[in-house]
């Protein structure tokens, strides 16, 4: 893993390696799975959190600001934590949208909605971070040269 010297992303490689790691359902390995795209993307994860639901501080760390829900229109790389709820596991949830799939929302699998279920939907606790794109086409493995025009990069 190469990280970032200015601990920014290369949101392609991010994404990348989140759709390409991705299961056909939930593994309960939500928090590993976008850990390991944000490592191919070269963040710096060490000191990182244990439930998903407190990587805030990390994706912080690694360049990402908070987006207002109000109007919220997803873009790649864009990162929601949510909270945990009652009845479900204290861990919480974290995904990133790629722009894949049926809802372009990926954890440790191809989600169908946003939502990862009903019991976060009904909790409705969250917020959606957002990186600072390093403009890189390489990234942990993850190559994005001649994938995407310069214009349109992730």
């Amino acid at each position: 893993m190469d990280i970032d010297p200015d601990g920014l992303l290369c949101v392609c490689a991010y994404t990348r390696a989140l759709d390409a790691n991705a299961n056909g359902n939930s593994q309960g390995q939500c928090a590993k799975y976008v850990r390991t795209a944000l490592e191919a993307g070269g963040a710096d994860t060490s000191n990182r959190p244990v439930a998903a639901r407190d990587y805030g501080a990390l994706l912080e760390r690694n360049g990402f600001s908070e987006v207002p829900q109000a109007n919220y229109v997803p873009q790649p790389g864009d990162t929601a934590v949510i909270d945990s709820y009652a009845g479900c596991s204290a861990y919480g949830h974290d995904q990133g949208y790629t722009g894949g799939g049926s809802s372009g929302w990926t954890s440790d699998f191809q989600q169908p909605r946003f939502w990862a279920s009903r019991g976060y939907e009904a909790a409705n606790s969250y917020k959606v971070c957002r990186p600072t794109d390093t403009g890189s086409t390489t990234g942990g493995g993850y190559s994005c040269k001649g994938v995407l025009p310069a214009a349109s990069r992730c």
